[in-house]
């Protein structure tokens, strides 16, 4: 499989998306990126504000036991021995 070819545009998001999900100030990230209205920015962007949802979202996280996080450790590795078993068999991937 080839890998995902990268535009400069995708950087330049990725970069914007990173500094919003920061909470740096629209006004700066929209002057840095050129765009004419700092509106246009936070129209494209502001789903990637931090908000209020997110003590919401860490709630739900100490909900789940941690055993779960062993559960899925567990699984990883024994994908990773089966994945392992079947390359050394010659069976094709």
């Amino acid at each position: 499989m080839a890998p995902r070819r990268v535009r400069f545009h995708d950087l330049r998001h990725t970069h914007a998306t990173l500094r919003v999900a920061k909470g740096d100030n629209i006004v700066d990230i929209s002057n840095q990126l050129g765009h004419h209205d700092p509106g246009f920015t936070l129209k494209a962007y502001a789903h990637w504000l931090p908000g209020e949802h997110k003590s919401q979202v860490d709630e739900l996280d100490d909900l789940a036991p941690k055993r779960t996080l062993r559960l899925q450790t567990r699984v990883v590795e024994a994908n990773t021995k089966i994945s392992y078993i079947a390359r050394t068999a010659g069976f094709p991937f």
